[in-house]
C-alpha cells in the first residue's frame, strides 16, 4: 500500500481584487499552479488527496482548470500506473442547484475517464482507500451532523473533512460547516483521526484526534498570518505503521513581511506578500494611500495589503475602498506622478482639448 499525501484549499484560479493590479493578480494565480506542479511531482510515491477547494470558486476561468488538468495528469504519468488521485469536494466548488457543474467535477470527470480507477471524485461520503473515510462538503449543517453520526460506526482510523473545528461562528458562512469538540470527542474515543482542510491556519489538538492542516501557499495576507513557526505544511500518512508526518510547503521568512508605511520603500523585493502598518493620523489618510498605491503599482509582490491605522477610523482594512478618505486624494496628481514627461504631456493636451470642446458645446 502506498503512503498518502494530502493537500487542500490551494484556490487555483484565485481572483483576488483588493491589494493586487492587474498584473500581480495574474501572477498570484500562476504562482499557486507553480508551487502545486512543483510540490506533487516530487511525491509521485505516493496516492495524492485533495480534500477539498482545489479551485478558489465554482466556476474558474478554464486556462485555469487546464493547467490543473496537465499537472494532474503528468502526475499521473510519473506514477507509473500505480498512483491514485482523490478530488474531495470542499466548499468552494458547492453549488445548490444540481444542474449546474463546478470546474471541480468537470476536471474530475475528464481525468476519471481517462484514467479510470486511479482518478476518483468525491462528492459524497465514502471509504476511499482502506483505513481513510472522506466526507465531503454537503449541503448543510444538519446533513453533516447526520453523516458524523455515521461516522462513528465505519472502519476507519481517519476521517478527512473540509469543515471548520469548534467554530459556531462560521456555520452556514459561505456554505461552511462546522464539528463540534462534543463531535470530535465522540470519534476520537473509538480511536478515529479527524484531518480538517477548510481552515488556512493550522491547529492540532491532539488529545482529541483533530488535525487542522491548514492550507500550503497562501493567496492572500490572511493566509500569512498565525501559522505555527510561520511556515506551512502538507500531511502525508503512511502506508504501514498509519503513522503520518509533516512536511514543510511554505515559510514565511523573507515572502511575507509587515512594514510601517512610512519606511515602506525599504521593503524588500523578495517580498510576496506585504502587510502595511503603523499608524496615521486623518490628515495623512491621503498621504497613506497614495504612497501604498505607488509602491503597489512598481512591486511585484502578489498582494500589498493596506492595515495601517488611521486616527478616527475604525475597521479601515483597505483604505482606497473607503469613499470619504478617496475623496482627498489627488487622481489626477497621482496619475501624473505614473506617467514619462512626455505620456504627462500627451494627457494635459488632450485634457485641454476636451475643456475646450465642451466650453464649446
Amino acid at each position: 500500500m502506498r503512503a498518502k499525501l494530502i493537500v487542500n484549499d490551494v484556490h487555483l484560479g484565485v481572483a483576488r481584487a483588493s491589494g493586487t493590479t492587474d498584473t500581480t493578480a495574474k501572477a498570484l494565480r500562476a504562482y499557486l499552479q507553480a508551487k502545486l506542479r512543483e510540490f506533487i511531482m516530487q511525491h509521485t510515491d505516493k496516492d495524492l488527496i485533495f480534500n477539498g477547494d482545489v479551485f478558489d470558486t465554482f466556476s474558474v476561468p478554464m486556462a485555469d482548470v487546464l493547467e490543473f488538468y496537465q499537472t494532474t495528469a503528468e502526475w499521473l504519468e510519473k506514477a507509473d500506473g500505480l498512483g491514485r488521485v482523490i478530488l474531495g469536494m470542499g466548499n468552494h466548488d458547492f453549488a445548490k442547484d444540481s444542474s449546474k457543474m463546478s470546474s471541480l467535477e468537470f476536471v474530475g470527470r475528464v481525468l476519471e475517464s481517462q484514467y479510470g480507477d486511479h482518478v476518483k471524485l468525491v462528492m459524497a461520503p465514502e471509504l476511499i482507500c482502506p483505513g481513510i473515510y472522506m466526507i465531503p462538503h454537503v449541503a448543510n449543517q444538519d446533513i453533516f451532523d447526520l453523516e458524523l453520526s455515521r461516522a462513528l460506526n465505519i472502519e476507519a482510523t481517519y476521517f478527512l473533512l473540509h469543515a471548520n473545528y469548534d467554530n459556531h461562528f462560521a456555520v452556514e458562512a459561505d456554505h461552511s460547516l462546522n464539528v463540534t469538540e462534543a463531535q470530535a470527542a465522540a470519534l476520537h474515543k473509538q480511536g478515529k483521526i479527524l484531518i480538517f482542510g477548510h481552515e488556512h491556519q493550522a491547529r492540532h489538538f491532539e488529545k482529541i484526534g483533530v488535525l487542522c492542516t491548514g492550507n500550503q501557499w497562501p493567496s492572500s495576507i490572511a493566509d500569512c498570518l498565525g501559522n505555527p513557526k510561520d511556515r506551512k505544511q502538507a500531511f502525508w500518512i503512511a502506508p504501514a505503521s498509519g503513522g503520518g508526518a509533516a512536511l514543510t510547503t511554505w515559510s514565511a521568512d523573507g515572502a511575507f513581511v509587515e512594514v510601517d508605511w512610512k519606511q515602506i520603500a525599504d521593503t524588500p523585493d523578495t517580498a510576496q506578500f506585504v502587510r502595511v502598518i503603523g499608524e496615521a493620523t486623518a490628515e495623512q489618510a491621503a498621504d497613506v494611500i497614495g504612497i501604498i498605491s505607488k509602491y503597489r503599482q512598481k512591486s511585484s509582490a502578489f498582494v500589498v495589503k493596506n492595515s495601517v491605522a488611521i486616527a478616527g477610523v475604525q475597521d479601515m482594512d483597505d483604505l482606497p475602498e473607503a469613499m470619504e478618505i478617496t475623496k482627498q486624494f489627488d487622481v489626477l496628481a497621482y496619475l501624473f506622478e505614473q506617467l514619462t514627461e512626455e505620456q504627462g504631456a500627451t494627457v494635459k493636451k488632450l485634457l485641454a482639448e476636451r475643456e475646450l470642446v465642451e466650453v464649446m458645446a
